[in-house]
């Protein structure tokens, strides 16, 4: 942003700090679900256990406040994550607007931007460089070949017992 709009001419910056808060905190319910999670799944594991193998018929029944829980975190998280975007998009879009509407520096300002010069001729490409014609298709000269040498067989291992 701060190559479009300067910091200080920006409009609405709180929306900025507000966005980056509720990204902060539709990341930190997201994690939180994942914890709550892992508990819901442990009491599910619990309840299974007394309904199936010690037959405890009330435990079929039994509602699991973590899952609940992890429900309602990722309700938020979303609800977070979709404000953001929304307060984002209304700090954006105006400063877009107004970098648009701004009138570029002009040429006179100091800066990297001042050292850019205008070029006002083409440049020329270098000219080709003239092959030889009689060498011109000719077939490259054949590599000498090298005689392949025989490596010695190594001797035969000495049986120690014939000592």
């Amino acid at each position: 942003m701060k190559d479009l709009v300067p910091v200080a001419e920006a409009i609405g910056l709180p929306l900025l700090f507000v966005s980056w808060l509720l990204f902060v905190g539709s990341i930190l319910c997201t994690l939180c679900s994942f914890m709550v999670s892992r508990r819901a799944y442990d009491f599910q594991l619990k309840v299974a256990h007394e309904y199936y193998l010690e037959e405890k018929e009330e435990s079929f029944n039994k509602k699991n406040p973590h899952a609940h829980a992890t429900e309602r975190l990722n309700r938020v998280a979303g609800l977070f994550f979709a404000l953001a975007l929304l307060t984002t998009l209304l700090f954006v879009v105006p400063n877009v607007w107004m970098a648009a509407k701004i009138e570029p520096m002009s040429k006179s300002t100091e800066g990297p931007e001042s050292r850019v010069r205008q070029v006002n001729e083409a440049a020329v490409p270098p000219a080709m460089a003239r092959v030889p014609s009689e060498d011109r298709g000719s077939v490259p000269a054949q590599m000498p070949r090298v005689p392949v040498q025989q490596t010695p067989t190594p001797p035969p291992p000495v049986d120690s017992d014939k000592k």
